[in-house]
Parts: structure tokens; C-alpha cells; sequence
């Protein structure tokens, strides 16, 4: 008579560790980080087209989109905006 014996197969062990997360890390409003106004998405060349002009200008895209946008609201009788 042949017996075969079964032995239960040990269960995984759960690890209990968690993994490190790194803290999250939040910056109070302050004069030094300013919040973000516009962002606008492109294709590559578009990019590169306002990179020109801005270029062109001798100032940066920031600087143009924000002379820009001062140049119209006096246009359209908009009051100037208030110091960066």
C-alpha cells in the first residue's frame, strides 16, 4: 500500500514594510515664487517661431507675451496692470 503524504505548502509571508516615499514638499506664496499666469502649448515649430520674434525683440517670450498683452489693454481702454 502506497501512502503519499501531502504537505501543505508554506503561505508567503506579507511584508509589512512600506516603501520610503519621499515627503511632499510645499511652498507658501512667497515674493520669491510667483504663480504661474499663462502657459501656452505648441507645436515644436510654433515654438520656435516665438522664440524668433522674442528674439528679434531682444527680450524673452515672457517679456513679449507680457508687453503684448499691456499694449492691448491700453488699446481696448483697459486699465495697466499692477507691478509684477
Amino acid at each position: 500500500m502506497s501512502s503519499t503524504m501531502v504537505e501543505p505548502m508554506a503561505k508567503a509571508k506579507k511584508t509589512t514594510a512600506k516603501r520610503a516615499t519621499p515627503p511632499k514638499v510645499t511652498e507658501p506664496e512667497t515674493s520669491a515664487r510667483k504663480p504661474m499666469v499663462v502657459q501656452i502649448q505648441g507645436s515644436e515649430e510654433w515654438k520656435a517661431w516665438a522664440e524668433g520674434l522674442a528674439e528679434k525683440e531682444g527680450d524673452t517670450v515672457a517679456k513679449m507675451v507680457e508687453r503684448t498683452l499691456r499694449k492691448y489693454a491700453r488699446e481696448i481702454g483697459y486699465p495697466d496692470p499692477p507691478r509684477r
